[in-house]
Protein backbone atom coordinates (compact mmCIF):
# COMPACT_ATOMS: atom_id res chain seq x y z
CA UNK A 1 0.00 0.00 0.00
CA UNK A 2 1.18 3.53 -0.67
CA UNK A 3 1.42 6.04 2.14
CA UNK A 4 3.18 9.09 3.42
CA UNK A 5 5.17 9.12 6.64
CA UNK A 6 6.15 12.41 8.25
CA UNK A 7 8.86 13.50 10.71
CA UNK A 8 8.82 16.90 12.41
CA UNK A 9 11.80 18.72 13.87
CA UNK A 10 14.31 21.53 13.55
CA UNK A 11 16.90 21.39 10.82
CA UNK A 12 20.53 22.52 10.96
CA UNK A 13 19.39 26.12 10.44
CA UNK A 14 17.02 26.05 13.43
CA UNK A 15 13.99 26.42 11.20
CA UNK A 16 11.08 24.14 11.91
CA UNK A 17 10.71 21.63 9.14
CA UNK A 18 8.84 18.52 8.19
CA UNK A 19 10.21 15.62 6.20
CA UNK A 20 7.71 13.72 4.11
CA UNK A 21 8.66 10.23 2.99
CA UNK A 22 6.84 9.06 -0.07
CA UNK A 23 7.48 6.06 -2.25
CA UNK A 24 9.51 8.26 -4.61
CA UNK A 25 11.81 9.42 -1.79
CA UNK A 26 11.99 12.06 0.97
CA UNK A 27 10.52 15.53 0.48
CA UNK A 28 11.58 18.41 2.74
CA UNK A 29 8.95 20.93 3.81
CA UNK A 30 10.48 24.07 5.37
CA UNK A 31 9.05 26.93 7.38
CA UNK A 32 9.89 29.50 4.70
CA UNK A 33 9.58 29.66 0.93
CA UNK A 34 10.57 32.20 -1.72
CA UNK A 35 8.08 33.05 -4.46
CA UNK A 36 8.63 35.86 -7.00
CA UNK A 37 11.40 37.29 -4.81
CA UNK A 38 9.30 37.43 -1.63
CA UNK A 39 9.98 35.15 1.34
CA UNK A 40 6.89 33.71 3.00
CA UNK A 41 6.81 31.83 6.28
CA UNK A 42 4.08 29.77 7.85
CA UNK A 43 2.86 32.73 9.95
CA UNK A 44 3.13 35.34 7.16
CA UNK A 45 5.19 37.52 9.51
CA UNK A 46 7.47 38.69 6.67
CA UNK A 47 10.49 38.43 9.01
CA UNK A 48 12.56 36.46 6.49
CA UNK A 49 11.61 38.79 3.64
CA UNK A 50 12.45 41.95 5.60
CA UNK A 51 15.78 40.46 6.68
CA UNK A 52 16.64 39.63 3.07
CA UNK A 53 15.64 43.09 1.82
CA UNK A 54 17.61 44.83 4.58
CA UNK A 55 20.68 42.67 3.88
CA UNK A 56 20.50 43.37 0.14
CA UNK A 57 19.96 47.13 0.58
CA UNK A 58 22.83 47.43 3.05
CA UNK A 59 25.17 45.64 0.65
CA UNK A 60 24.08 47.97 -2.16
CA UNK A 61 24.66 51.04 0.00
CA UNK A 62 28.13 49.81 1.02
CA UNK A 63 29.04 49.50 -2.65
CA UNK A 64 27.57 52.91 -3.47
CA UNK A 65 29.60 54.55 -0.70
CA UNK A 66 32.75 53.36 -2.49
CA UNK A 67 31.98 55.64 -5.43
CA UNK A 68 30.06 58.37 -3.58
CA UNK A 69 32.83 60.95 -3.95
CA UNK A 70 32.57 60.83 -7.72
CA UNK A 71 28.78 61.23 -7.86
CA UNK A 72 26.64 64.35 -7.84
CA UNK A 73 23.72 64.56 -5.41
CA UNK A 74 21.28 64.15 -8.29
CA UNK A 75 22.98 60.95 -9.44
CA UNK A 76 23.12 59.60 -5.87
CA UNK A 77 19.36 60.23 -5.60
CA UNK A 78 18.69 58.39 -8.85
CA UNK A 79 20.84 55.44 -7.76
CA UNK A 80 19.15 55.19 -4.36
CA UNK A 81 15.69 55.31 -5.92
CA UNK A 82 16.52 52.67 -8.50
CA UNK A 83 18.70 50.33 -6.43
CA UNK A 84 17.47 50.69 -2.83
CA UNK A 85 13.93 52.03 -2.74
CA UNK A 86 12.85 49.67 -5.52
CA UNK A 87 13.82 46.70 -3.31
CA UNK A 88 11.92 48.13 -0.34
CA UNK A 89 8.85 48.95 -2.43
CA UNK A 90 8.67 45.62 -4.26
CA UNK A 91 5.46 43.84 -3.16
CA UNK A 92 5.02 46.33 -0.32
CA UNK A 93 1.28 45.65 -0.23
CA UNK A 94 2.14 42.26 1.29
CA UNK A 95 3.82 44.03 4.20
CA UNK A 96 0.66 45.47 5.73
CA UNK A 97 0.37 44.42 9.35
CA UNK A 98 4.13 44.04 9.77
CA UNK A 99 5.63 44.08 13.23
CA UNK A 100 7.09 47.33 14.58
CA UNK A 101 10.51 45.68 14.60
CA UNK A 102 10.33 45.01 10.84
CA UNK A 103 9.13 48.55 10.15
CA UNK A 104 12.04 49.89 12.23
CA UNK A 105 14.54 47.78 10.27
CA UNK A 106 13.24 49.13 6.96
CA UNK A 107 13.29 52.67 8.37
CA UNK A 108 16.97 52.26 9.26
CA UNK A 109 17.70 51.35 5.65
CA UNK A 110 15.81 54.42 4.41
CA UNK A 111 17.74 56.61 6.86
CA UNK A 112 21.02 55.13 5.60
CA UNK A 113 19.93 55.83 2.03
CA UNK A 114 19.13 59.44 2.93
CA UNK A 115 22.54 59.81 4.58
CA UNK A 116 24.16 58.49 1.39
CA UNK A 117 22.30 61.01 -0.77
CA UNK A 118 23.38 63.94 1.41
CA UNK A 119 26.87 62.61 2.09
CA UNK A 120 26.42 62.29 5.85
CA UNK A 121 27.99 59.59 7.97
CA UNK A 122 26.31 57.25 10.43
CA UNK A 123 26.78 59.45 13.49
CA UNK A 124 25.10 62.40 11.78
CA UNK A 125 21.33 62.73 12.00
CA UNK A 126 18.99 62.25 9.07
CA UNK A 127 16.69 65.18 9.90
CA UNK A 128 17.42 68.89 10.03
Amino acid sequence: SSGINAEYGRGDTGVESMNLFEESGPTLVTGSAKNLGVYFDSKLSMDNHVAAVVRSCKATLVNLWRIAGKLSRKLRTILVCSLVHSKIDYCNSLMSGMTKRNVAELQKVQNAAARFIFGQRKWQGTTT
